[in-house]
Formats: C-alpha cells, sequence, structure tokens
C-alpha cells in the first residue's frame, strides 16, 4: 500500500517511505527492499530520487533494468524531457518485462511513481500521465491525505523531520503503512 513523500528545499530533494506491504487487508510483510531509492541516467550526468508505491515488480524494474538517456544539452525544457524520455523509457522497460497492460485500449501499469530530479518533483500515474505539483513537496500511496496534512502543517520544520512526522501520521491512520521509515536526501545545487 505504501506511502512515500517528497519535499524540495532550496538545495536538496528529500524522500521518505515506510517498509509495509499488503495483500488485501489480511495480510502485512514489512520488507527489506527499500521502496525509494537514488538512481542516475545512462551516462551518469544527472542523479534522481524514484519512490514506488504500489506492486514490488515495478521498483524493481526501475531499480534494475530501467536506461534513462541523459538530458540532452540543448534541452531547456524539464517537462518536456521528462514525458519524451524519462516517462517513454518507463514505459518501454515495463512493456518489454510484460508489466504494462492494457485496459480500454490505454496502457497502464499497477503503482505509483514519485521522481525527485534537477530540484522538482514529478509523479507519474498508472496511465503513464506526468504530474508536477505548484507546492515544493507531494505524497503517493494510501497514507497520501495524511501526509499532506502534516507537510502542510510542519513547513517551518527541518525536510526530514517533515517527513517523519508524515509518515508517522500515515502509519497511524492507515494500516496498509508501516515502519521503519527510511529517509534520503539528493543534494542538486
Amino acid at each position: 500500500m505504501t506511502c512515500i513523500v517528497a519535499i524540495k528545499d532550496k538545495s536538496a530533494l528529500w524522500m521518505g517511505a515506510d517498509s509495509a506491504a499488503v495483500n488485501g487487508w489480511y495480510e502485512k510483510t514489512i520488507i527489506s527492499e527499500e521502496k525509494i531509492f537514488i538512481g542516475q541516467t545512462a551516462q551518469g550526468q544527472t542523479s534522481f530520487l524514484i519512490g514506488v508505491a504500489g506492486y514490488p515488480r515495478t521498483l524493481q524494474l526501475l531499480r534494475y533494468k530501467l536506461n534513462i538517456p541523459d538530458i540532452p544539452a540543448n534541452e531547456k525544457d524539464l517537462t518536456r524531457y521528462m514525458v519524451l524520455h524519462f516517462v517513454e523509457s518507463m514505459r518501454t522497460c515495463f512493456r518489454e518485462a510484460g508489466h504494462a497492460r492494457k485496459k480500454d485500449n490505454e496502457e497502464e501499469f499497477d503503482s505509483e511513481v514519485i521522481i525527485g530530479i534537477c530540484g522538482r518533483i514529478f509523479t507519474v500515474n498508472c496511465n503513464y500521465q506526468l504530474i508536477e505539483s505548484k507546492k515544493p513537496y507531494d505524497a503517493i500511496g494510501c497514507g497520501t491525505d495524511y501526509a499532506l496534512g502534516v507537510l502542510y502543517t510542519t513547513e517551518k520544520d527541518t525536510p526530514r523531520k517533515r517527513i517523519k512526522k508524515a509518515l508517522e501520521a500515515a502509519a497511524y491512520f492507515n494500516a496498509g503503512v508501516s515502519e521503519p521509515f527510511v529517509i534520503k536526501k539528493l543534494e542538486y545545487v
């Protein structure tokens, strides 16, 4: 089920995640594989944070199989790069691994992905739709509403403290979110 939280500040992107995996509402496992990771584009020119809410297979494909092209030197529009290169690389990766499926003639996958790159936070929904919030934070997973409420009310706290509080609230109110929590930081300045 999951709760993943991302925050951007002046010089870094932060991401935190819980460790729960549930099978319906009758089985919960605390998993050893972290739901967030720091990756790099193909030539290592750009680093990014990725978090996945949903099936572990989505996370594993993104961590071990995804090959993302570097940002072209002449590309000034990060959203354009994300749509044409990053998300298309995800689609190709999922399709080749048999992880994408067609529903009503639309290709989709069974998870949500949150990406921190170049000081910005994007989410990719199950239909590959790319979204960037105007807020300097975002969240995905079943604990999203609780996490966003905490992030809204803790703007004066440090990013690490805000993430911890957001994940604690999500775990307290939602059975699909559990400790231990993992927090990662990616500097971009």
